[in-house]
């Protein structure tokens, strides 16, 4: 891709402005623009009384003000020159941001981590984008330290399905406009497999697969990718947390989708577990419906 085109959403906290340095990162990873963008949540109209649109409720000088803070926020990070228009919107942010992500190559927002009860009540938007999104997703949980803005070390989780390869292609182009380095790892949980040995026979088959992967698809870059096995009795999600938690990865890419989405994890499941404890930033790339 020539110039990539990165939608920030915020709702303009302290928390949610978080995404600009992650922005910013996988900007200069990839030559991007980063677009800003607010919703205005929509006000709750009596029945029978229709939703006006943004220009009926937001003045010209709200939208301004709003729009200027916007820029500013994107320039604490970046150079100006990479900063486009910002989009404001009025509405439901999950639909407006859904909405506008189909313009762009990447949306990049933040979570704010929510579990248990507030989350079922509150919902996530970002879990909601990861779940409906064609367009890639990069989390980020709102705080994470700030230090370099650049992308050194990279993780990337494969089930060895179709659906989580798809993660490749755009793990490789950040690769290839930076110096860093790929771990794929693949984890074996004896959640599903059962004893330790035969944990141990999976994980043999799982190094051949492996090594294919790396021939197949980063041969031209072998001395930047090493490849792993883990044969684990917690979950994938939690094994896969672990491995973050322990090292100073940059970025976690991964599919939302596995195997089988009833076997292995209901869809979405193990991203949306990852996006709300993950110690990194996620890529998450959505296979094709």
């Amino acid at each position: 891709m020539d110039t990539l085109n990165i939608l920030v959403p915020t709702d303009l906290s302290e928390f949610g402005n978080k995404a600009f340095h992650t922005a910013e990162k996988i900007r200069r990873s990839l030559n991007g623009v980063i677009t800003p963008m607010h919703t205005f949540k929509e006000i709750i109209w009596p029945d029978g009384i229709s939703m006006p649109n943004i220009e009926d409720v937001l003045s010209d000088d709200i939208k301004n003000q709003v729009a200027q803070r916007l820029n500013f926020l994107a320039i604490e990070y970046s150079n100006e020159e990479h900063i486009d228009t910002p989009i404001i919107t009025y509405g439901d942010p999950f639909n407006r941001i859904l909405s506008e992500s189909k313009n762009f190559d990447m949306v990049v927002m933040t979570t704010h981590g929510r579990r248990g009860v507030q989350k079922a009540l509150l919902g996530s938007v970002a879990e909601k984008m990861i779940r409906n999104s064609q367009t890639p997703v990069v989390v980020t949980r709102g705080e994470l330290r700030e230090d370099s803005l650049d992308v050194k070390r990279i993780l990337m989780t494969t089930d060895f399905s179709m659906a989580s390869l798809k993660a490749i292609p755009i793990t490789k182009e950040i690769m290839s406009n930076t110096d860093a380095r790929l771990t794929i790892l693949h984890i074996v949980s004896l959640e599903h497999t059962g004893t330790m040995q035969e944990g141990r026979k999976l994980a043999q088959k799982a190094e051949l697969k492996l090594q294919d992967i790396k021939q197949n698809y980063f041969s031209d870059m072998p001395d930047r990718v090493q490849s792993e096995v883990e044969v684990t009795t917690n979950s994938p999600q939690v094994a896969i947390h672990k491995v973050i938690s322990n090292r100073n990865f940059d970025l976690l890419s991964l599919s939302t989708m596995g195997k089988s989405a009833l076997k292995y994890m209901m869809i979405g499941s193990n991203a949306a577990s990852l996006i709300r404890s993950a110690p990194c930033p996620v890529l998450i790339v959505q296979p094709e419906k």
